[in-house]
């Protein structure tokens, strides 16, 4: 014969009164933890927005200050997307200060996982597309992820004023060993770029001393001949 359970009222009334407790206290400390790695992540985005309105590279006191923030950040929130890109672009200003020696390509490539780490979780995002192009291009790396980010960012992003940018520096900086048709949507990117940043691409296309071969590809319309000075 079996055994039956009866809970009394007071009793279930105070497992429930227990579960609220619980649930509202974890929704606290979860809300606490985003609000801990939004706050740590803002310190660290504060210092890219002042190096990219500067125009300028960070110093090492700078990076280092903005790579433990945004590390305090992703240890809070370790799987929101937008600090692990942050830690990305973080690390690209970071290899730029050590082009040079032998960190550049540990750098490089702990960015690039970064990066595709980020797009497993939001693949729609065209800006991450642009910057992971950038990073494989900084490593001489022009194999099928670079293309693919390519790709991607050009279909996901064809009218992002930073898109244009991004992969403008991209394609430029490997121009050589970009295949036809990557050239063609470099040069299409570039194209839809001239609306928007001109003065910036133009910076990008004399920096890399590729001004001339832009020209020579860009179709003949008002935006070209502002560019090219035709």
């Amino acid at each position: 014969m079996g055994t039956s359970i009866i809970l009394s009222r007071p009793r279930v009334s105070s497992l429930l009164a227990l579960l609220v407790i619980l649930l509202a206290s974890w929704g606290i400390y979860h809300a606490a933890r985003i609000g801990f790695a939004d706050a740590a992540a803002y310190k660290a985005k504060y210092q890219v927005k002042g190096w990219t309105r500067d125009n300028r590279l960070p110093t090492e006191v700078e990076l280092d200050y903005a790579l433990e923030q945004i590390s305090t950040a992703m240890a809070w929130e370790p799987g929101n997307p937008q600090h692990i890109n942050l830690k990305a672009d973080i690390l690209i200003y970071k290899s730029l200060l050590h082009w040079q020696d032998e960190q550049f390509s540990a750098i490089t490539h702990e960015a690039v996982l970064l990066y595709r780490q980020s797009l497993m979780r939001r693949p729609g995002w065209p800006y991450t597309w642009a910057r992971l192009a950038l990073a494989k291009a900084y490593s001489a790396e022009f194999d099928e992820i670079f293309i693919e980010a390519i790709d991607k960012a050009v279909k996901l992003g064809p009218w992002e004023p930073t898109v244009h940018l991004i992969l403008a520096e991209a394609g430029i900086y490997g121009w050589t060993y970009l295949n036809n048709f990557t050239r063609q949507q470099i040069i299409d990117n570039v194209h839809r770029g001239l609306r928007f940043n001109q003065a910036a691409l133009d910076k990008t296309a004399v920096r890399y001393q590729k001004k001339d071969i832009l020209c020579a590809y860009l179709p003949n319309d008002k935006h070209t001949q502002e560019f090219c000075g035709w």
